[in-house]
């Protein structure tokens, strides 16, 4: 019999489902009886490797602002209070993201909260993301280059998706920031990545809205692009302004105010302060919005669907949720978090920003008195403490570098929030071409030269002319009639080009594929898989065959992936999948490919074991996989070859 290579394609997605329990959790607006410290007095040291500086720093202009007096320790307080409340808001609306697309959440189906869900949040990429920006801050000085930033983003290893996936993708090609962000290179440029990662920059600049506006835009392009970008300046500048501000809608105007005037970002806000200020419900505003925005998105992955990422539209939830909220912090969190979509981010943002405003100290108790010091951000050696000295630590040496001055322990901070602001915005403006066709492509490899194909576009606005299309599969092949599978002839590394032609208007994406396995033939045995985990929860397929469907992971949930490869479990110290023949087989080599990453699974915490079936028995086997196992996106394949061709009645993978 003629030696095999054995392809196992699955997702084993080893993911906690979390059990809600029904118990009520409300408050009125916040008080000083009912304004409470949390229970959090573990501090990290931080011990940093140079000195905080920026040596670019340039001396602020004399301040004829007012002033707020803060003391440091009022300061710690307020940045204790944004990162607390940002997990807050994350973790109690994670199990309801992108539940309601297009609708709003009836208010009965808002999670109860309970107090140690804030600790779900250390697995939230609303909160790991930002570290490495921060860390490398500290460590090259607040001021550094935009490259040095780009990089530590770059050989991070946690999980990520939409305008992150792609912003890393394209630094990891070669192409650097701030072109890694740019719409040439990442159709999801306006994507809500950034606004949901720029809260720790706010908070570096306490009341110096226009320095965090300027920050904010720059290093939003490492993954955005205009609006995309707009969204994290919006976030940022609120931040700044929280330290100083003597109102949430203060704040709200800071945020709205910082974005120029004709970009669509403003244009959505400045319809949200309008139904705000024509005294409509919040339900009214969000119809509106609903109604004139919705449709604008741009994200090519996501186009025609009702599922919407756009940055600005969820930022007019964050808008939304910050002033009908009234200041209050769990109708602010709520009515974020029911206006739907990324309902777990948005929440989040609304939140941090009244964190900075009240600290840590005025938030209610039975929101933080949970709250573990201890535990480390995914993918980072920052603690919740580590995050907060860091962040004080720079603060303090920005505000001294921009010529705030600090007599008797009290910093003379200028109240910038209200006046501060040219109608034009704190930033340049800067949008998305809407005269430009955007071609979306997604390959994965299947078994035996199988691949599988995602195409989309976007077309210009206002098109309705002729749409060609084309794909040349890089084996000498073009296609004009676009299918979702294709077979290879031969084994080997193809370099895929999707076109899409609508009038003068062109574009072209470019995914490569290696493909194995093409030459091996029509399989001549039955396989059947079994899985460790028997009563699999959570969402995707709950068939075991998709595992040798011969159909690879796609990484569009939400569209098609959950139909295909999704099957999801809990999370096991001795987690394995097999597939056994129906007779004796040689195999040669075991390729693998691993599922989508989520916060909390979705991989082996190292390399697994390859495992034959002999004689009825599992036996480890000498195998070298091809590329180091771990720190990879999601639907990274992995080939296991063995020490030399063995025969066995099954194959499978066994880990942690």
């Amino acid at each position: 019999m003629k030696s095999i290579k054995i392809i196992i394609c699955t997702v084993l997605i080893l993911s906690f489902v979390l059990q809600i329990a029904c118990s009520g959790v409300s408050t009125g607006s916040i008080s000083s009886e009912e304004i409470t410290s949390g229970a959090i007095s573990t501090e990290d040291s931080v011990q940093s490797t140079s000195d905080v500086s920026n040596d670019n720093s340039e001396i602020s202009e004399e301040i004829n602002y007012p002033t707020v007096a803060l003391t440091s320790k009022e300061i710690k307080d307020k940045i204790r209070g944004s990162w607390a409340a940002q997990m807050i808001g994350v973790a109690w609306g994670a199990s309801t993201e992108f539940q309601y697309q297009g609708s709003i959440m009836p208010e009965d189906k808002v999670p109860k909260w309970h107090a140690d869900m804030i600790n779900d949040a250390f697995g939230q990429d609303d909160l790991y993301v930002e570290i490495p920006y921060l860390d490398t801050l500290y460590n090259e000085g607040y001021g550094c280059d935009l490259s040095l930033l780009a990089d530590a983003f770059r050989t991070s290893t946690f999980g990520l998706d939409h305008a992150n996936l792609q912003g890393r993708a394209n630094l990891r090609a070669g192409i650097p920031a701030p072109d890694s962000g740019n719409y040439k290179y990442s159709y999801h440029c306006d994507d809500i990545d950034w606004q949901i990662e720029s809260d720790f920059l706010g908070n570096l600049y306490p009341g110096l809205v226009d320095k965090a506006a300027e920050r904010a835009f720059e290093v939003g392009h490492i993954t955005n692009y205009g609006d995309g970008v707009y969204g994290g300046v919006y976030i940022a500048v609120m931040h700044a302004a929280a330290f100083t501000a003597e109102s949430i809608y203060e704040i709200a105007e800071a945020g709205r105010k910082a974005i120029p005037e004709g970009t669509k970002f403003r244009a959505v806000i400045d319809e949200v302060n309008e139904c705000y200020d024509n005294g409509m419900a919040w339900e009214e505003c969000w119809q509106k919005i609903q109604d004139d925005w919705a449709h604008t998105a741009r994200c090519v992955r996501w186009l025609g669907l009702p599922a919407n990422i756009d940055a600005k539209l969820n930022a007019a939830y964050i808008h939304i949720g910050l002033l009908w909220g009234k200041g209050d912090f769990t109708e602010t969190s709520k009515i974020s978090m029911r206006c739907g979509q990324d309902s777990d981010c948005n929440p989040s943002s609304a939140a941090g920003v009244l964190g900075t405003f009240y600290g840590l100290s005025g938030l209610p108790s039975q929101y933080t008195s949970a709250l573990d010091n201890a535990p480390m951000f995914s993918g980072t050696d920052y603690s919740f403490a580590k995050c907060v000295r860091v962040s004080c630590e720079i603060s303090e040496k920005i505000l001294k570098d921009n010529g705030v001055q600090s007599i008797d322990g009290e910093w003379l901070i200028p109240i910038k929030a209200s006046e501060a602001f040219p109608q034009e915005g704190l930033v340049p403006f800067e949008q998305w071409p809407s005269d430009i066709v955007c071609a979306y492509l997604y390959v994965s490899a299947g078994m035996r030269g199988k691949i599988r194909l995602e195409t989309a576009f976007a077309l210009p606005e206002g098109y309705d002319g002729e749409v060609l299309q084309s794909l040349d599969m890089g084996d000498g092949t073009i296609v004009n009639e676009i299918s979702d599978t294709y077979q290879y002839a031969k084994d080997g590394t193809y370099e895929i080009r999707y076109t899409v032609k609508a009038g003068d208007k062109e574009s072209t994406a470019v995914a490569t594929v290696t493909v194995k396995g093409a030459s091996l033939g029509e399989r001549k045995f039955l396989l059947t898989p079994s899985c460790s985990i028997k009563n699999p929860m959570g969402g995707g397929n709950k068939d075991i065959n998709v595992i040798t469907d011969e159909n690879c992971p796609n990484p569009s949930y939400g569209t098609i992936g959950e139909q295909y490869d999704t099957y999801t479990g809990s999370h096991s110290n001795t987690a394995w999948f097999a597939v056994e023949f129906d007779h004796s087989v040689l195999v040669t080599d075991v390729i693998f490919t691993e599922g989508m990453h989520f916060v909390n699974g979705g991989w082996f915490v190292s390399e697994p074991t390859v495992q034959l079936l002999k004689n009825g028995k599992w036996i480890d086997a000498s195998a070298v996989c091809d590329i180091p196992y771990g720190g990879h996106d999601s639907f990274t394949t992995f080939t296991f070859t063995l020490a030399s061709p063995e025969w066995c009645e099954g194959v499978r993978i066994k880990g942690k």
